[in-house]
């Protein structure tokens, strides 16, 4: 988990340096195409593995063997179907869907990431059934870092969107290397030899479930990039980069906890979440809320200091955003729970209801509002799937809830409301201040941010252990911390 959770936090950090220089750089017009490209691609690439990466962690496909199986090929074939098509579509999909035809190169451009994405995630989940997860932890973190020093040296040469997706192109491609260098000497297994058709319809299943969760969190761009201009769309996009680095930690935690969870079988009752339930739900609101709250107070600030002052407004719909990610924390992780104790098929069709909710959300609540509206309509449409999933686990009998949980879960929240005053406090005493009218950052200020940013680390820590003193209810995770501070605790006093 730490692996997992370092890798992405190194990943997802590098794609949001990526973020700042591409929108410098191209300017709000280039930034909104270049997002349009973005948005077309990453549909088309969610749809093109049609679930193989899955399937070859579900039948434990690794090892030399795996470079060449079923599995890849599928993914290939598909993927060069899909580059094709977005090849061959560039100009109609640019004028007649976004209507705005200076974004058909750059789609055209973006293509070949399609089957190159799908090839990727298909060796590393390879890499992952071998038994090399540090590896595969590795190798995602190396991608957004990659991508990120390949921009900006192709920028020092000719800075366009195109230049950027061919960057994009090029990361991947480098990727594969260490992968199928990895998968050649690793150690061929196959838990169970599935057929094609097996493959196809596990595949598509997966596909299916994935797809309508992805759909969901690009739903408002591709409306906004339909109704609006491409400046519009550069301003959510910034807001958004926001908002997705703590929904990327937070699969770490849902990672584990899927991992964790008792799974149903056909002939027995479904099974009894709570204690893993409550004891996830916990860990996120240590780890997601104070940082949630601390962006939502100075998400001006932020926005300003990284993106310039020409995407001061996509500060509020970054506002909206974080709110529905801290109501969501509190939820808790309901939609993987139900996917992971047997009810597969009606996650699916929340999904689906959640997408086509966000998507008319959209289109009712952005003229009125702008990309605030397109916000609104996601935070929404999260919060109703959340709380279907929710019904749906206590009338099923998965979760339970008792008053020791929630007492439990109450004094998380405090102390984590506590921490976030504290820390938004001393942000705005100290960092905030000063006239912000200037673009470049001088010294002064970039020394007081890393003065600023290793004080507030102390005072995480020293949050972290005071909740592992406080908690009531115990789980593994708890007593694996409790055990490591003695230890070292121990090791100290007696050296």
């Amino acid at each position: 988990m730490v692996a997992q959770f370092l890798s992405t936090l190194v990943g997802r950090g590098s794609y949001l340096a990526l973020q700042v220089v591409l929108a410098r750089v191209l300017g709000p017009e280039g930034f909104g195409l270049y997002a349009i490209g973005w948005t077309v691609a990453g549909l088309t690439g969610t749809l093109t593995p049609v679930g193989m990466p899955q399937a070859v962690l579900r039948y434990c496909i690794g090892g030399r063997a795996s470079i060449l199986s079923r599995p890849t090929i599928i993914v290939l074939i598909v993927g060069l179907a899909g580059a094709a098509g977005l090849t061959i579509g560039s100009g109609q999909i640019a004028a007649h869907i976004f209507g705005e035809p200076a974004s058909s190169p750059i789609i055209r451009a973006f293509a070949p990431s399609v089957p190159l994405l799908g090839l990727t995630a298909v060796l590393t989940g390879s890499l992952r059934s071998s038994g090399r997860m540090l590896a595969s932890a590795l190798i995602g973190a190396t991608s957004g870092l990659a991508y990120l020093v390949i921009t900006v040296l192709m920028f020092e040469i000719h800075p366009t969107a195109v230049a950027a997706a061919n960057a994009y192109n090029m990361s991947l491609g480098l990727i594969l290397v260490p992968c199928i260098a990895l998968l050649w000497q690793a150690h061929a297994t196959e838990w169970q030899t599935p057929t094609t058709r097996q493959l196809m319809h596990f595949g598509i299943v997966t596909m299916l479930i994935h797809s309508t969760s992805v759909l969901n969190l690009w739903a408002d761009r591709v409306v906004i990039g339909v109704v609006a201009d491409p400046r519009t769309l550069a301003t959510y996009q910034v807001a958004s980069q926001f908002a997705m680095i703590m929904v990327v930690l937070r699969s770490a935690v849902t990672t584990v906890f899927e991992a964790r969870v008792p799974k149903h079988h056909p002939s027995a009752s479904p099974p009894d979440v709570t204690t893993e339930f409550f004891a996830a739900t916990r860990l996120l609101l240590h780890i997601s809320v104070p940082g949630l709250v601390v962006l939502a107070c100075t998400s001006a600030f932020w926005v300003h200091l990284l993106f310039g002052p020409a995407y001061a407004a996509a500060a509020l719909p970054l506002l909206v955003l974080v709110a529905g990610q801290i109501v969501a924390t509190f939820v808790g992780p309901t939609v993987n729970a139900l996917h992971m104790t047997g009810d597969e098929r009606i996650v699916m069709l929340l999904m689906v209801g959640t997408a086509l909710l966000n998507i008319a959300g959209c289109f009712i609540l952005l003229p009125p509002l702008g990309v605030t509206g397109a916000a609104l309509a996601t935070g929404i449409a999260n919060f109703t799937v959340s709380v279907a999933c929710l019904y749906r686990l206590v009338r099923t009998g998965r979760l339970r809830f008792s008053l020791r949980w929630l007492f439990d879960i109450a004094l998380a929240t405090m102390i984590c409301v506590a921490a976030s005053l504290f820390i938004t406090r001393f942000l705005t005493n100290g960092l905030l201040t000063g006239d912000l009218s200037a673009d470049v950052v001088r010294p002064p200020r970039a020394v007081l941010i890393l003065q600023t940013f290793g004080i507030v680390s102390a005072i995480y820590l020293l949050y972290a252990a005071c909740v592992c003193a406080t908690c009531l209810v115990e789980d593994e995770l708890v007593h694996l911390t409790k055990s490591q501070l003695r230890r070292r605790f121990r090791r100290l006093v007696s050296s």
